[in-house]
């Protein structure tokens, strides 16, 4: 169980969440950012989502206003919308 074997924090939950391969990117868009996160600790699925409001995540301690280690993962992997950098192009001239 990750959160036995990891008990730094969110962040180093996040981390092991995402060498697991927990953590999938569903949407992103110029607005929105939806990440789902599966539970190390039962068969659920948690839906982290970045709007203009902010980040939220369906968890338990998402769902009271707590950073936790879904939306940690989340934002590691992801930017909000707005802080985002293009790649650059090149053209062939």
């Amino acid at each position: 169980m990750i959160s036995q074997l990891n008990p730094g924090g969110v962040e180093a939950k996040a981390e092991a969440l995402l060498c697991a391969g927990f953590v999938d990117v569903v949407n992103v868009d110029d607005v929105h950012v939806v990440v789902d996160c599966r539970s190390t600790t039962s068969d659920t699925t948690h839906r982290v989502r970045c709007d203009p409001n902010g980040w939220t995540c369906s968890c338990t301690a998402g769902t009271h206003h707590r950073r936790c280690s879904h939306l940690a993962a989340a934002q590691r992997i992801t930017a909000p919308p707005g802080q985002r950098r293009l790649r650059p192009t090149t053209e062939n001239t």
